[in-house]
């Protein structure tokens, strides 16, 4: 699927840059076949659609745009027995997701920003991942400058913690993100 949403910061990974991603797994000894997968900004399920297609034992996919529950429904994922699929903020560390799959892959969205999350919410993720907040003490919540920042932050960066953090500690995680993240010395 083609299709972009760039006011969610989604686009969605072709099915052929998926397979090829898989493959390069397989090639690099990661096991599809009896896997668990999680794609913790799924879209529209076309990582885990694949990753079922080539033997996943069970996908869990989040995403927090109601509108893929069609997608979901139409390409049959939200109908297979072996998918888990949720409207979530998989970013909420109240999901207990650490070390849930042996694969985790995606294109999680990027380009955009934590502009629109509550204070709760920033503060949820300001208490949970490594961020670089100044001024914050280590038992109180992050200060209102803190927070105002985090709504700047890259939420690409946040999900590579959570890709990490969802993989098992001998799993394997596939992920796009832009060349940025890695040419970036800040956060290097």
């Amino acid at each position: 699927m083609t299709t972009a949403r760039s006011e969610l910061g989604q686009f969605f990974t072709p099915r052929t840059v998926v397979r090829f991603a898989l493959s390069l797994l397989g090639h690099s000894g990661a096991a599809v076949r009896g896997a668990s997968v999680c794609d913790p900004a799924c879209g529209s399920g076309e990582w885990l659609c694949a990753a079922l297609e080539a033997g996943a034992q069970e996908a869990l996919g989040m995403d927090c745009d109601p509108a893929m529950l069609r997608p979901w429904r139409k390409g049959g994922l939200a109908d297979d027995p072996r998918a888990a699929l949720a409207i979530a903020d998989s970013l909420d560390p109240a999901l207990r997701l650490a070390g849930r799959a042996d694969l985790v892959l995606g294109n999680p969205p990027f380009g955009t920003q934590l502009a629109g999350a509550t204070d709760l919410q920033l503060g949820r993720y300001a208490e949970h991942y490594r961020l670089p907040l100044p001024g914050r003490a280590p038992t109180a919540g992050p200060p209102p400058q803190a927070l105002a920042r985090l709504r700047r932050y890259p939420r690409e960066l946040l999900f590579l913690e959570r890709f990490v953090e969802i993989c098992r500690p001998d799993g394997w995680i596939a992920i796009v993100l832009p060349e940025g993240v890695f040419s970036n010395r800040r956060w290097r």
